[in-house]
């Protein structure tokens, strides 16, 4: 199959079914896998043997725009302290979605610039890949 670049504009991300508006752009989540060393005297090859361990989801960080509307839905998230079921609709319509714990929000107000914030979360669980 041949490779087809896409632009990420027009990115969607949703919380609990609620698109988010004014995302400026998002990075992650970035999922690690655990490796495990199984490595004993009886390893006849001389090399560390591993087996795969734990995922970990990651984090997912994005900068939006920081109105009224996006402060509101980010501390009664946080407010809550529940989790959120994130949504990601990446052009294509691949979409991941996955359920996160807010741990950051990092207000940036350069005086030349946009209101926005940083907001990073944080994955629980699995993470689910629907292309």
């Amino acid at each position: 199959m041949a490779l087809v670049p896409a632009a990420a504009f027009g990115t969607v991300v949703k919380l609990d079914t609620v698109a988010l508006g004014g995302v400026i752009s998002l990075s992650g989540p970035g999922v690690t896998i655990d490796t495990i060393d199984v490595t004993s005297h009886s390893s006849t090859s001389g090399y560390r043997e591993f087996v795969e361990g734990l995922a970990d989801g990651g984090e997912l960080t994005m900068e939006i725009i920081f109105d009224d509307a996006n402060e509101l839905v980010l501390a009664t998230k946080r407010a809550a302290g529940l989790t959120v079921t994130i949504e990601i609709t990446w052009p294509g319509a691949i979409v991941w979605s996955a359920e996160a714990w807010l741990t950051g929000i990092e207000p940036n107000a350069a005086s030349d610039g946009a209101l926005t914030a940083t907001v990073t979360w944080k994955i629980t669980g699995v993470i689910t890949y629907d292309p």
